[in-house]
């Protein structure tokens, strides 16, 4: 035991300093100022605490509870110091001393609070077994919780699985209790993030807390309105049904409308219609937002409907095909304006509109954005246009089409209606996610004017000051989403290639101007914004950007000289996005050759090629990747010598986003450039090791795809080139080329495809006595129809085996195989017997039956007929599983193989002769299924066909 000396001595060194003038006589040597005396006299304490702490004095028990008001000389130990003393602690602590238990969990419960370094401490998972043993002895004590709640931060995945079964077990009469007590406020405090670190595959997760957050839940909101006190126990139980849905990936489906349903019913919580007692009932608000942002009732309601907000978020998050059974019921078609908030029938519109509380608002527009996001793949049943008609049967793509449509309306409402600058932007969020997902090109363009037409009116009245940048980006990022929702609009449609397309948007008349103030906004994040929806323009109305042209190009002039990098990118950019709109406007080619003379002209574009940001030298090389032929050649001299410069230029660059980007405009730029032997000779001296394996794989994909695309310009132009292979150089270009696709050959799926289409086109072009001829092992052709053969046999990746297919059956009918053939044909029938890949399977068989001469098949035509006519057995036996047979795709990719399959062995039959098959080989059996195949087949094969096969199964004429 402590003596009295001590017992004082201790007391005194645990208070603050400015407590110590009354030190005991002959003590007052040891007191000293703050610094490290502290961690000496602390280190004494602890020492002394040590040798009695199993006493279970009370003397003890009085020290602790001053350590824990009074925890000064924590400050000069270490984490490890104080952990390792907590450990001591509690290790020593017996559970029978239910003073001292809960005084320790006070002591830990302070010490965490004031030094939450501790709990990044390896040696505190010491403590956590002691709290368990505590909290099933004495489950009723509030500081036990306490302290846990402050050690929840700390607990690894594996053991808070443990602690929640234990917690679980412990708390789950407490929760069953209609009283909510102080005890369950804590569970539900420490409930969600234990969930959050527990495995989601966790059976206990799945069969003990979700049925018991579940049946509180529905318990709970049915006490609710007449116990409006418990309203901040409720939303915790709210958060922690949100988090066990967002860990399981599911709500479910049992539960679902139940839940839903109640969920429902508590976004009118704290309305007039719902709390019994009047003196918490919210009133409402005809002008919601004019009041103080933040808490508008005294029970805090407004946290219970956020908190069921977002867990109807969450539903739609993780299991959208159930929510979407109940879309009318949050989202239904209502009149204009919205009623008042005792009409339930609004749904979450009245959470939108009406609700009082900003905060509530803020998450209904997030939750809102998260349906919409979720219900995207439903969307793509929309048809269009929306038939009024009343008709008995109203068909589930009308239905999403009307819901679609109202869902616009209202919230086109809800946004002019809203003062408050901070929900607006949370509205204008929602309505960017609404604007990416829907698909307006079955709506009709007329919403999307309309869409525009409130967004302008938003955005035109803001003041530009430091208080609405918010604002600003929010509808400037919204406008863009629009602009941007039609992603039909940029194909190259005829309709779309004239001037004044009938397709482009009927923007409004403020909107170019607004957006060219706001380009030269001081503040860089408005401006970016507004660049990035002015790049937009020449896809969505090209007319109104070539109205604009001037003003638009010196406003992206002054941008390009920015010393913002953020605003150069954008700028070059806007840039590219002209490029691209001019290589649309084939119908009038002066625009187009204007738009691209002006930035080819213009020295500020041409130095953004060495800028120092590679990011925005590379955005600059893609600029040139979209002119095409008859654009190049409407240019002047100077400006083609522009584009060969500035490709030369960044060939010597490092970067490997610069190189990729290189390797892509040249690749689809042969067509006009394939007659300039240098220019041509330096890119493939830049390509070839850009095709390395040093190379990051999407520069190397891009390369590989650069070199084929010249491989079929070649073959395509070797007519218009007859000094080609009198020209020394370009012949060792591309022996080089097709040396390197060969090594290419092995490398990645990406760079596989590639290299297998550029040695086909080579292969083509080149005569054997370049390449050497095929029976030759150590020859390049004959290095290359081995990459091929390898290829069908033993890719692993189904688009690789699918062009090796086509490109031997390209050269089978160009007879470029000669001693190879059997090695061919035997590759191609492995890949259509034993592939699984039915698309592999159809271009194996289109490539056996590519060649139009008996002779070209050699000694495999016995082969080939006879894999041809097993195939089709096989292929028209009953379809053996129920899977395949409701499989739609399989279905379909079948009846293509079936069709080709007949129209091979038909091709076959029409060439053979009766020396073809040896006597006897084939059975009946194969006879009557070779002629039930000629005669099912559409259109009917000549007769002189089924009399060659009678011959050729030894049946006669």
């Amino acid at each position: 035991m402590f003596s009295e000396d001590q017992l004082a001595f201790l007391t005194f060194l645990m208070r603050p300093i400015r407590g110590r003038e009354g030190a005991p006589p002959g003590r007052r040597s040891v007191v000293c100022s703050e610094g490290c005396n502290s961690v000496r006299e602390w280190r004494l304490v602890v020492d002394q605490l040590a040798q009695h702490i199993e006493d279970g004095s009370a003397e003890v028990a009085g020290l602790l509870s001053i350590l824990s008001e009074t925890v000064y000389p924590l400050n000069g130990l270490g984490a490890e110091d104080i952990t390792r003393f907590l450990v001591g602690v509690v290790e020593h602590v017996p559970l029978s001393d239910s003073s001292l238990c809960i005084t320790v969990c006070s002591l830990l419960h302070t010490i965490l609070k004031l030094h939450p370094i501790v709990l990044n401490s390896t040696h505190l998972t010491g403590v956590f077994p002691w709290i368990n043993h505590v909290v099933q002895e004495y489950p009723c004590a509030e500081i036990v919780y306490a302290a846990l709640t402050k050690l929840v931060h700390a607990i690894d995945g594996q053991l808070a699985d443990h602690i929640v079964s234990v917690f679980f077990k412990t708390l789950r009469p407490h929760m069953h209790n209609e009283d909510i007590t102080s005890v369950s406020v804590y569970a539900l405090q420490i409930l969600p993030e234990l969930v959050v670190k527990t495995p989601s595959s966790s059976k206990f997760l799945v069969d003990s807390i979700y049925p018991m957050a579940f049946k509180q839940f529905v318990s709970w909101s049915t006490s609710i309105f007449s116990h409006p006190w418990h309203c901040a126990t409720f939303s915790a139980l709210l958060i922690l049904l949100k988090t066990i849905i967002m860990e399981l990936k599911s709500a479910h489906r049992s539960d679902a409308q139940v839940l839903l349903q109640t969920l429902k019913s508590l976004l009118f919580i704290g309305t007039l219609d719902t709390l019994a007692t009047d003196s918490c009932n919210e009133l409402w608000n005809p002008n919601p937002g004019i009041e103080e942002f933040g808490e508008c009732d005294m029970y805090g309601a407004w946290e219970i409907r956020c908190n069921a907000l977002r867990c109807i978020e969450a539903v739609a998050t993780t299991t959208p095909n159930i929510f979407y059974a109940y879309w009318t019921t949050f989202l239904p078609t209502c009149s204009l304006p919205l009623s008042l908030p005792g009409n339930k029938g609004n749904g979450m519109y009245h959470s939108l509109a009406c609700d009082p509380c900003g905060k509530v608002r803020i998450s209904a527009a997030s939750a809102l954005s998260t349906i919409i996001t979720s219900m995207k793949p439903f969307m793509v049943a929309i048809t269009s246009p929306v038939n009024t008609q009343r008709a008995s049967f109203t068909p589930f793509s009308q239905n999403l089409s009307a819901n679609i449509h109202s869902l616009h309306t209202i919230l086109f409402w809800i946004l002019a209606h809203e003062p408050q600058p901070i929900v607006l932007c949370s509205l204008l969020k929602c309505a960017s996610a609404l604007a990416s997902c829907t698909p307006y090109e079955k709506l009709g363009d007329q919403i999307l004017s309309n869409f525009l037409q409130q967004l302008v009116t938003i955005l035109v009245p803001i003041k530009q000051d430091s208080n609405s940048v918010t604002l600003t980006q929010a509808a400037l990022s919204c406008i863009h989403a629009v602009l941007t929702s039609r992603k039909d609009s940029t194909k190259p449609t005829e309709t779309q290639k004239s001037l004044l397309s009938p397709c482009e948007l009927n923007l409004p008349v403020a909107l170019l101007p607004s957006l060219l103030n706001l380009a030269s906004s001081p503040d860089t994040s408005v401006c970016v914004e507004a660049m990035r929806v002015i790049g937009t323009l020449p896809n969505a109305s090209f007319s109104t950007f070539w109205r604009y042209f001037e003003e638009i190009c010196v406003q992206v002039v002054q941008k390009l000289n920015s010393l913002e990098p953020g605003v150069r990118l954008t700028a070059v950019k806007t840039v590219e996005e002209s490029f691209k709109a001019a290589a649309l406007v084939t119908s009038s080619p002066g625009v187009q050759t204007q738009i691209l003379q002006y930035w080819l002209s213009s020295t500020v574009f041409t130095a953004c090629f060495m800028d120092a940001l590679p990011v925005v030298r590379s955005t600059s090389i893609s600029c040139l990747g979209h002119i095409t032929s008859p654009g190049y050649f409407t240019l002047s001299n100077s400006a083609q010598q522009v584009f060969k410069d500035m490709c030369l230029v960044l060939s010597r660059d490092s970067n490997a986003s610069v190189k990729t980007n290189l390797c892509k405009t040249v690749g689809s730029c042969w067509e006009f450039l394939i007659f300039d032997e240098s220019f041509v000779h330096t890119c493939i001296s830049f390509l070839i090791p850009a095709l390395q394996p040093k190379s990051p794989l999407v520069t190397r994909t891009k390369a590989c795809w650069a070199l084929a695309n010249l491989s079929a310009i070649v073959v395509k132009n070797s007519h218009e080139l007859p000094s080609t292979l009198s020209s020394l150089q370009l012949r060792n270009d591309l022996v080089a080329v097709l040396s390197c696709l060969v090594s290419a050959g092995s490398d990645h799926e990406k760079v596989q495809s590639s290299a297998i289409r550029g040695i086909g086109s080579l292969l083509r072009f080149f005569p054997t006595t370049i390449l050497g001829s095929d029976s030759n092992p150590d020859s390049l052709r004959s290095r290359a129809l081995t990459t091929l053969v390898s290829a069908v046999y033993s890719s692993p990746f189904p688009k690789v085996q699918w062009n090796a297919s086509y490109v031997l059956g390209t050269l089978l009918a160009a007879n470029c195989v000669e001693n190879s053939l059997d090695l061919v044909y035997h590759g191609l029938v492995h890949a259509m017997s034993s592939n699984p890949n039915l698309k592999t399977k159809i271009s194996a068989v289109t490539a056996l039956a590519s060649p139009q001469r008996r002779e070209l098949y050699g000694g495999s035509f016995e082969t080939v007929l006879k894999a041809v006519h097993g195939q089709l057995a096989a292929e028209t036996a009953p379809i053996s599983t129920e899977q395949e047979a409701f499989n739609f795709q399989i279905y379909q990719y079948k009846q293509t193989l079936l069709q080709q399959l007949q129209d091979a062995f038909v091709h076959l039959v029409q060439l053979s002769t009766s020396s073809d098959i040896a006597p006897g080989t084939l059975t009946d059996l194969d006879y009557d299924v070779g002629m039930q195949v000629l005669a099912t087949r559409t259109p009917s094969p000549p007769s002189a066909v089924m009399d060659q096969w009678r011959s050729l199964c030894g049946k006669g004429s």
